[in-house]
């Protein structure tokens, strides 16, 4: 059973309509092995209206999970609240390779306010702080376990998206081929960071010194760039837009 055949029963099995669905993750970012779980991430509504008015309030997230797919959707209005912050979740979710389930005309409008209303310095601070807190969690683990090629994996990905908000002050791709060629580093760290896409794509690792000289290099880098975390752009208020897409869905 494919994606799309899943994706119509949790419809029908929870009274709800997808409008979006997109393939996350290790998919979405150039870095799957045949081994790779398929990340599955959609945004629904209610069916029935009343659902929306009634004191009882129905559920905001569906979930599935076997040995195939890792499923999981939100209400329409949990991920508008969430959009409101400039949630970087769903600025990956809204720009990962969409399903064929997806309505293609709420996709492009979403991704139209994401593009002109998202804070840069919300996005550039995410990802700065989850570089360092992996960073710190890599200090706790033994640099040969699985975990901690995984976690490194994260951290360059993490930094290389962090490099283009800095630099060209626009959203980031989220392809890894893409991260590279837009993104300006020094040749040492470009090469580690290569290296380890490419071990990836393999099933195959870092050694523990590369990794840990690869954890260095990025530390001093973080270091290097965190004053300039300030000067990326803050976006708007998208509440009204927002509300007005909600109402134009649910046909009112």
């Amino acid at each position: 059973m494919n994606a799309v055949q899943f994706l119509r029963i949790m419809e029908k099995e929870n009274g709800v309509e997808i409008w979006m669905a997109a393939e996350t993750g290790s998919h979405s970012f150039g870095l799957q092995t045949p081994e790779s779980d398929r990340d599955i991430r959609f945004v629904f509504m209610q069916k029935n209206m009343r659902d929306y008015l009634s004191l009882k309030a129905k559920h905001e997230v569906i979930t599935f999970k076997n040995a195939e797919f890792e499923i999981e959707g939100w209400d329409i209005f949990k991920a508008f609240r969430l959009m409101q912050k400039s949630n970087p979740g769903m600025f990956e979710w809204f720009h990962s390779r969409t399903i064929d389930i997806s309505n293609h005309k709420f996709v492009c409008e979403i991704k139209e306010l994401i593009q002109t209303h998202y804070s840069k310095r919300t996005l550039g601070l995410h990802y700065f702080n989850m570089c360092r807190t992996n960073l710190a969690y890599l200090k706790k683990i033994a640099v040969m376990e699985k975990k901690a090629h995984k976690t490194m994996v994260q951290v360059a990905r993490c930094y290389l998206m962090l490099l283009v908000l800095l630099q060209k002050r626009r959203l980031p791709p989220l392809h890894i081929d893409e991260l590279l060629n837009g993104a300006s580093m020094n040749s040492a760290i470009r090469y580690s960071i290569e290296e380890l896409f490419r071990l990836k794509k393999q099933n195959r690792y870092l050694s523990g010194k590369a990794l840990m000289d690869t954890s260095v290099l990025l530390e001093e880098e973080l270091i290097a760039i965190q004053s300039m975390l300030s000067g990326l752009p803050e976006g708007k208020g998208m509440e009204g837009e927002l509300n007005e897409l909600a109402w134009k869905c649910l046909g009112i």
